[in-house]
């Protein structure tokens, strides 16, 4: 039985994220999957390297149609295996998720607690913890990156179309917002939970499988508005087209901010292109934007308030990520967020694997 989940963790590293096969890692997929079904789930292609036919997977398996069938769909239903219809032949194909993203999150998105999440969670949480966060940045192109809230930004810099969540929203075709695994997992802090917006054959995927629900545009951009209201930030992929995710992460539990504060990794995501710049005179010194913000980038100026000098706000740029966090919650508008450099994504995320993996760090 240990055989099967240990060729099962080496088909998971096939991909392009590579997960340490350690003893939670076994744990993990022994919590996960019946060993009937790792079996299945050995002989499936991992979602980025292709999908199978269900005919092709029971010719490839030996096993009739309808034993596969009412395999993999419960696999489906459990979070462990994509399942779309083909929009060009109307076919039904398969293919493995990933470990994470992927697995993790569709089996955390309907919310509903049971004895096996709890027992997964626990084991998550240490091997999440010890065998990524810890580890350092593994490429120079990073797979996540900042998408800033620009209801404050500067009126004389440019915003580019992939920089406004809005706009992601108002592009996608289909819309849910499920729990976020993080927070689900972690349970460290009472930020919002369905807080997580998924968008095409991921959206489709956890609405027919995961009992999640078809949002309209104008749900899931007052949810994002209600996201920047309860001080989570921004997350997406890093490239300009082509995104199925937008994660609002709180520094507590979201393991892509907490490799950035707490194990001071700036390379596993990518900073916005804009930062805070605070007008001192209307400062009233409330200190909000330092209560805000995820990264503790903001300081008091020692001496300010007794001395009324002129600097009562520091930024430190060397640890600000660009979120505007700062500045959606400032009360008197006295923060603005610029544009300080230019740096384009990736223009694709096909481009941005292949980024992330040439500029991959020996």
């Amino acid at each position: 039985m240990k055989d099967i989940f240990e060729r099962l963790a080496r088909h998971l590293n096939e991909g392009s994220a590579k997960f340490p096969e350690t003893k939670e890692l076994l744990e993990i997929l022994e919590i996960v999957f019946k060993p009937e079904q790792a079996e299945y789930a050995i002989n499936l292609p991992l979602t980025k390297m292709g999908r199978i036919a269900l005919e092709d997977l029971a010719k490839k398996m030996g096993k009739g149609i309808e034993e596969v069938r009412h395999t993999v769909e419960a696999m489906a239903k459990g979070g462990t295996v994509l399942a779309s219809t083909s929009r060009k032949d109307g076919r039904k194909y398969y293919a493995l998720w990933p470990l994470f993203p992927g697995m993790m999150e569709s089996i955390y998105a309907d919310g509903i607690e049971t004895e096996q999440k709890r027992r997964l969670s626990k084991v998550w949480e240490k091997y999440y913890y010890d065998a990524f966060l810890r580890q350092p940045a593994s490429s120079n192109y990073p797979l996540l990156r900042i998408i800033p809230i620009n209801k404050k930004i500067d009126s004389a810099s440019q915003v580019l179309p992939f920089e406004v969540a809005s706009n992601i929203v108002q592009n996608a075709d289909i819309i849910t917002v499920v729990h976020c695994l993080c927070r689900s997992v972690g349970k460290k802090c009472n930020h919002m939970l369905e807080a997580c917006f998924y968008f095409g054959a991921w959206a489709d995927y956890l609405i027919k499988y995961k009992g999640a629900r078809n949002w309209t545009k104008e749900e899931a951009l007052q949810r994002l508005k209600e996201c920047e209201e309860d001080g989570l930030v921004h997350l997406t992929g890093n490239s300009q087209e082509g995104n199925t995710v937008i994660c609002n992460c709180c520094p507590c539990c979201c393991g892509a901010l907490r490799r950035v504060v707490e194990f001071h990794n700036p390379l596993y995501l990518a900073r916005a292109n804009f930062e805070p710049r605070v007008n001192q005179e209307e400062c009233i010194l409330c200190l909000k934007c330092q209560e805000i913000c995820p990264t503790e980038a903001i300081t008091e100026v020692p001496g300010a308030e007794a001395t009324s000098s002129n600097a009562k706000i520091r930024v430190q740029e060397s640890q600000c990520i660009g979120c505007g966090l700062c500045s959606a919650h400032c009360p008197v508008d006295a923060i603005r967020i610029e544009r300080v450099r230019y740096l384009l994504p990736a223009q694709s995320t096909s481009e941005m694997t292949e980024r992330h993996l040439k500029e991959k760090m020996r």
